[in-house]
């Protein structure tokens, strides 16, 4: 057997021996990143559950005032003891959730259905639409969402819808821009061109082959804006421009206990915590779904 015959029959073997292990090591990886990302996302599950079965799982009514027990410590009868007033404060948690979760939930659906109609007329039609389009965004992206929310929130007046509508109105651009960018990239695809030569209407071609293809990267935006969502609705709780008192939301009740913060810190150590991890848990989901629906955007695993 010749040099060259003996190289070209070690060749194939030589090749499985490095794929095993880069594919092992591969597998391994995505096993791992799977497993981080759903115990990173339970809390957000649990917290949700939570929510909306607080009627069933409070031990207390949230708006229940007891001065005699007021900033009880933590006990067998107040697991996180109470606040100011006497209400439990794991019986307030719990409905805050609904209010909190909820919101943020509904301000991301729709800012992100919004977004995407916006985008695929955009990157679909193109033309002077398009430009006029891309100009809206471009304004409402160099505007700070949170002070444009805070801002069109303070308009609106108080109150948890108004706050609401005043986040879409703020965050509606980010995924225009990201879904007009995938529109144009699959607008002169096979597939588009096909649809049109049967007499498609541009329409049905938006909704029956562009959207499915560009659903996974909406999915997994709307899962990262998620938590930024969280933080935002809390964040305009806090200046008490979102559920009113005496109704519990995770923001509103780190405002009133920041006269407690040196003498009660547990008031406030709560539900801020309770916060951050909702948002780590959203951003977890996010970058778990994005893995799933996107392998091609997995992490190398060496």
């Amino acid at each position: 057997m010749t040099p060259a015959q003996t190289v070209s029959h070690s060749q194939p073997a030589q090749s499985a021996k490095t794929r095993a292990p880069r594919m092992r090591r591969s597998f391994l990886h995505t096993l791992s990143y799977t497993a981080r990302g759903l115990f990173g996302a339970l809390p957000l599950l649990l917290l949700t559950l939570g929510g909306i079965a607080a009627p069933l799982l409070a031990p207390y009514d949230p708006l229940a005032i007891n001065i005699g027990n007021a900033l009880a410590g933590p006990s067998w009868q107040h697991l996180l003891g109470t606040d100011q007033l006497g209400r439990d404060l794991l019986s307030r948690l719990l409905f805050a959730a609904r209010g909190s979760l909820g919101a943020a939930a509904a301000t991301v659906l729709i800012s992100t259905t919004i977004g995407t109609l916006v985008g695929m007329v955009a990157g679909f039609y193109g033309g002077w639409l398009d430009r006029l389009l891309v100009c809206a965004i471009d304004i409402m992206l160099a505007l700070p969402s949170f002070i444009l929310a805070l801002v069109l929130a303070g308009a609106l007046g108080p109150g948890l819808w108004n706050v609401v509508l005043a986040m879409i109105l703020a965050r509606w651009a980010g995924p225009a821009r990201v879904v007009r960018g995938l529109t144009l990239s699959l607008r002169q695809s096979e597939f588009v061109e096909a649809a049109r030569a049967v007499g498609a209407r541009n329409g049905r071609i938006l909704v029956r082959h562009l959207l499915p293809n560009i659903l996974g990267p909406i999915v997994v935006l709307a899962t990262l804006n998620l938590g930024s969502a969280i933080l935002g609705l809390s964040g305009l709780s806090f200046l008490g421009l979102g559920v009113q008192l005496p109704h519990p939301e995770w923001g509103a009740m780190l405002n009133q206990a920041r006269p407690y913060i040196q003498t009660e810190p547990r008031l406030m150590i709560v539900p801020g915590l309770v916060i951050v991890q909702s948002v780590l848990s959203a951003n977890l989901l996010g970058d778990l779904l994005r893995d799933v629906l996107d392998p091609q955007a997995q992490r190398a695993g060496g």
